[in-house]
């Protein structure tokens, strides 16, 4: 009896009818509320929903009913990989493989933890273990061929992908990651393709929206170089990308004529998506991409920029009709706008004390623009300087910090 239950409850969650999979669930659990699997499932549900903190809550029960159920530990990882939290998702996912050393979704799952900490080579690794027990294990060789278009072996990621399609052309997760190897590749009419017959099969499958967003955005040439360069850094590994950094910043100070240069490429990369999120928005099909709080933000960012660039073009008005000291207030108004689009993006942070820290320097940067400008236009300061100063001590620090 037990049996059929749970089954009916995991058919009804693998098609993604959650809403009756939870009805079911709830009279299952009046029953036997001491039964691991239908935490796990309960967990399983909250995740599908993307309400992470109720799902970490029901797998925390499911491991105290049964904490030598393997299984729970998988998810568990899973939970926390959905949060970029890597290295507890290692840690459970250990636990998982330590008491059921022969399951290859556990491996798949390993193998992507370590894809995200940019280890590619252990990815593989990872992946090929869970293949000698599972040939056709889709998550492991979905993982492998993310490893391999990531480390720039295309014709093997192409291969496995292609393979992938044939055998089970519905599957949702492979559409997305095609979808992905099309935009490392610039062709973003393909890489819709794949997106969109990924979230026709599994509508709110995060990671092909995300993929989606991305190919939207990247009709934007700036975005769309800026995607590319992204690319790249991710192909050369987290060790080359701190000492390309490293080396650019210790270039410009030997060189000091390519601080334009700098500025430009500053600018560019931190400046580009949160305009490139408005212009999303602002797509009758692309803001249905981004979520509750991503809209919000997005609409905020609107604002900001609206406001900046009113300010901006109050400046050039009193420039030409005045002078350029008495329009200076408004420039500094419209920097203090526009650089505070930069922590209001990164609000959608998961971490809690990044979020707190977002809200602090956008408060910050608005609040002293606003000053300035109070200061020196309404109440008539000749000297702003200590105001500039700030915004600039500021911003630099956002830069190091962020």
């Amino acid at each position: 009896m037990l049996f059929d239950i749970i089954s009916r409850i995991e058919l009804l969650v693998e098609r993604d009818k959650l809403d009756l999979a939870q009805q079911n669930l709830n009279d299952a659990l009046s029953q036997y509320p001491d039964v691991s699997e239908l935490h796990a499932l309960q967990s399983e549900i909250y995740y599908k929903q993307g309400t992470y903190k109720k799902a970490a809550e029901a797998i925390e029960r499911a491991i105290g009913t049964n904490p030598e159920n393997d299984y729970v530990y998988y998810l568990k990882a899973r939970i926390h990989l959905a949060q970029d939290e890597h290295k507890k998702a290692e840690k459970e996912i250990d636990m998982a493989i330590s008491l059921a050393p022969e399951r290859a979704d556990y491996y798949g799952v390993k193998g992507s933890v370590r894809l995200n900490k940019g280890d590619f080579e252990e990815a593989v690794t990872l992946s090929m273990k869970g293949l000698e027990m599972e040939p056709d294990n889709t998550l492991c060789n979905n993982i492998l061929s993310m490893a391999h278009s990531r480390m720039g072996k295309k014709e093997e990621a192409e291969g496995r992908i292609n393979h992938l399609l044939q055998n089970d052309p519905e599957n949702a997760f492979t559409h997305a990651n095609a979808g992905y190897q099309f935009l490392r590749q610039g062709n973003i009419p393909k890489a819709k393709e794949h997106f969109s017959v990924a979230l026709r099969i599994e509508p709110t499958q995060e990671y092909a929206k995300a993929g989606m967003a991305e190919a939207i955005k990247s009709s934007n040439v700036l975005y769309r170089k800026l995607l590319q360069f992204a690319f790249w850094i991710d192909k050369i590994g987290s060790k080359s990308k701190w000492a390309l950094y490293i080396g650019v910043i210790v270039l410009v100070r030997i060189v000091p004529f390519l601080v334009p240069f700098y500025l430009v490429f500053i600018f560019w990369t931190w400046f580009t998506p949160p305009i490139a999120n408005i212009l999303l928005y602002f797509d009758k099909y692309g803001r249905y991409l981004l979520d509750e709080q991503e809209r919000l933000l997005t609409k905020i960012n609107a604002g900001l920029l609206v406001g900046s660039l009113s300010a901006l073009g109050a400046f050039v008005f009193w420039v030409i009709k005045y002078d350029v000291n008495s329009g200076l207030d408004f420039l500094g108004l419209a920097f203090s706008f526009f650089i505070a689009m930069l922590p209001v993006y990164h609000l959608n942070a998961k971490k809690k004390t990044k979020k707190y820290l977002m809200v602090g320097f956008a408060i910050a940067f608005i609040g002293i623009g606003l000053v300035g400008w109070y200061m020196g236009f309404v109440m008539g300061s000749p000297d702003n300087n200590i105001l500039w100063t700030a915004l600039i001590f500021l911003g630099m620090l956002f830069t190091w910090l962020v």
